[in-house]
């Protein structure tokens, strides 16, 4: 709960762009309910032969549309088409915004992060070698991706591109992770990888790390998923 905390202080500065990201999110969900609306319409009123019945829709859109004929099929279109549109772009606004709250989040934390190392004292760099530092710097501040796919059992990794990489090794384990945990290793030459076969029900904590000249791997924090 502390860090969460701490993270949303990253995010506190944006809170206008938050907002309104959240409220295009919102508009997404609506227009999407727009669009199913409209099946009952299609049935009652334009696929009828003669007189059709304006069922009642959410939003009332059964009152837009004439009772039958071609004429309920333009207006039918032109509304599929409208949300359409408006859903897709409510849907990249919102998804650009949150993402340049993200990227923006990351830059304020490594800012940070760097200067919180500046502030260390000559001791602290003997004990950490600096290509460990600098690792933990670009790895910690931007953390794996997690997100599921339409094939149960799988799910999607990425990673943010890590300065001197040239193959990226992914690794997840059965969750609680602990000391003896086996974890499974996947290499690939790209930042994002399917990963298949895993058990659906269960929780797997996932990391991955860059593969370099350096023999030395600094792993990226680890995040935890359900698998479905």
């Amino acid at each position: 709960m502390r860090d969460l905390k701490r993270l949303l202080r990253y995010i506190k500065p944006h809170w206008e762009t938050f907002a309104l990201a959240t409220f295009a999110m919102f508009l997404v969900g609506l227009l999407e309910i727009a669009i199913g609306s409209l099946i009952v319409p299609i049935f009652d009123q334009a696929l009828t032969k003669g007189g059709g019945q304006r069922t009642q829709t959410l939003f009332g859109l059964q009152h837009l549309i004439p009772e039958s004929g071609l004429a309920a099929w333009k207006t039918i279109s032109l509304l599929l088409l409208t949300f359409t549109l408006a859903k897709g772009i409510a849907e990249y606004f919102s998804t650009f915004l949150m993402a340049r709250i993200g990227q923006s989040a990351v830059l304020k934390l490594r800012q940070d992060l760097y200067s919180h190392l500046l502030n260390q004292a000559a001791s602290f760099f003997e004990r950490h070698r600096t290509n460990y530092l600098v690792s933990r710097l670009v790895t910690s501040a931007a953390a794996i991706e997690v997100s599921v796919t339409d094939k149960p059992g799988s799910i999607r990794m990425s990673v943010s591109k890590i300065e001197g990489a040239n193959s990226y090794m992914f690794q997840y384990a059965i969750a609680p992770v602990t000391d003896e945990a086996q974890w499974k290793i996947v290499t690939a030459a790209t930042r994002s990888i399917i990963i298949d076969g895993l058990e659906c029900g269960k929780q797997y904590t996932f990391r991955a790390g860059g593969i370099g000249p350096d023999p030395t791997i600094i792993f990226s924090d680890t995040f935890t998923r359900f698998i479905a």
